[in-house]
C-alpha cells in the first residue's frame, strides 16, 4: 500500500495527517505538499516555509493508484 492509498483509505476517518521522516527537513515536507496538492489544497505554505524534496514531490503526485 503506497502513501496516497493509505492516507485515501482512511481520510474519513481522521481529521488531520501528521507526516515525518528521520530529519523532517525536504522528505516530509514534500510528502505533505503532494498529499494537499493531490487532495485540492494549497500546498504553497510547505513551499514557504519548508525545502520539500522536488523529486520526493513530483514521484507522489506522479503515482498512479493502481500502482502502476
Amino acid at each position: 500500500m503506497d502513501i496516497r492509498e493509505f492516507v485515501e483509505k482512511h481520510k474519513c476517518e481522521v481529521g488531520a495527517v501528521v507526516v515525518h521522516c528521520e530529519q523532517g527537513m525536504s522528505r516530509s515536507p514534500a510528502i505533505a505538499a503532494a498529499l494537499c496538492k493531490r487532495s485540492g489544497g494549497d500546498d504553497r505554505a510547505f513551499w514557504e516555509g519548508y525545502q520539500p524534496n522536488g523529486y520526493v514531490y513530483r514521484l507522489v503526485l506522479e503515482a498512479r493508484n493502481d500502482g502502476v
